[in-house]
């Protein structure tokens, strides 16, 4: 494994002078549930890097301005990071550095935003749940991350912290194609914020694995919906995981739905669409033929696990 330097702030502001003094050369840790494995592959440090000679917490002021030196950056210890609060009733924040296990057993994650605890169950095994947060998850910008359809679906925005200030992004625009995000080198994710969605919303998530547990997501679904005094739709919020080269919401099955009694039929019209808008992104590749159907029915059976049932029609508890 290659060497590398390690450093372990004691606040965000140091976090973020810190990697602004060390850009291109620092790297924020957190759970280390990717970035470990970036380094066993040889992926990270980035060539040129110098091993360090020693390992372990540095006070700042005894560190070297040597840039070619590589390090990491643990934030995992920040509070600015920690906790997940619900703001005035109407807003939820989750801090980044929340592990996966956290959000997955929180109250207001299961009452408010239940896809999300669902996709964050999902990930990997106990102790990759235990280790890994919400915003390495984000950062990372798998094309298969676990809750990036949740937070999409939820039209959540990211909180970017640096030397130079604060500024916020929806989710779906942080991250701008597979492990790719538009974060600067010297921004560190705070948080993950959504507005809560009308009483009476229903939430579902899938995912599709080659086994039930420990599998990385084949395809995953999050979808939510928000019910009219007249049963019809009034909104509609699909999102698809590694149907797309950046998580985005899927408009034009969202269409199908709204203003309309949702039942099967309607929900399967829904997973076509799904289907279709992701051949015209993403073209005709060699895995089309197979994730074209089964986006498709993934799409649909979310929908009606979200109305309460696999069969039948609109709402059923």
């Amino acid at each position: 494994m290659t060497r590398f330097d390690y450093f372990r702030p004691a606040g965000l502001v140091q976090a973020c002078e810190f990697l602004s003094a060390h850009s291109g050369w620092a790297k924020v840790i957190a759970g280390g549930t990717d970035l470990l494995i970036a380094v066993r592959r040889g992926q990270w440090p980035p060539a040129g890097s110098r091993g360090a000679e020693e390992q372990g917490a540095v006070p700042i002021d005894n560190l070297s301005p040597e840039r070619t030196r590589a390090w990491v950056v643990d934030v995992s210890c920040l509070q600015e990071l920690r906790g997940i609060r619900d703001h005035e009733g109407l807003i939820v924040s989750i801090g980044a550095a929340c592990t996966h296990t956290q959000v997955a057993e929180s109250t207001e994650i299961k009452r408010f935003a239940p896809m999300l605890a669902v996709a964050s169950e999902s990930v990997g095994s106990v102790q990759i749940r235990n280790r890994g947060t919400i915003g390495g998850n984000i950062m990372n910008a798998s094309p298969a991350a676990d809750t990036l359809p949740a937070l999409v679906a939820l039209d959540a925005r990211a909180v970017l912290v640096s030397p130079s200030g604060t500024r916020e992004l929806a989710v779906a625009e942080l991250v701008t194609g597979p492990y790719r995000t538009c974060a600067r080198e010297d921004e560190i994710l705070a948080r993950v914020e959504f507005q809560k969605l009308p009483q009476g919303a229903r939430m579902a998530f899938t995912k599709l694995g080659r086994r039930s547990s420990m599998a990385i997501a084949r395809l995953s679904c999050a979808v939510a919906l928000v019910p009219g005094p007249d049963g019809t739709v009034r909104e509609a919020r699909i999102s698809a995981g590694a149907a797309f080269p950046r998580p985005v919401r899927i408009g034009a099955a969202e269409e199908v739905l709204v203003g309309r009694v949702p039942d099967a039929e309607a929900a399967r019209e829904a997973g076509e669409k799904a289907a279709l808008e992701m051949v015209r992104v993403t073209g005709v590749r060699w895995s089309t033929d197979y994730k074209h159907p089964v986006l498709s029915t993934l799409v649909a059976r979310t929908i009606m696990k979200c109305l309460g049932r696999e069969e039948g029609s609109a709402w059923a508890r």
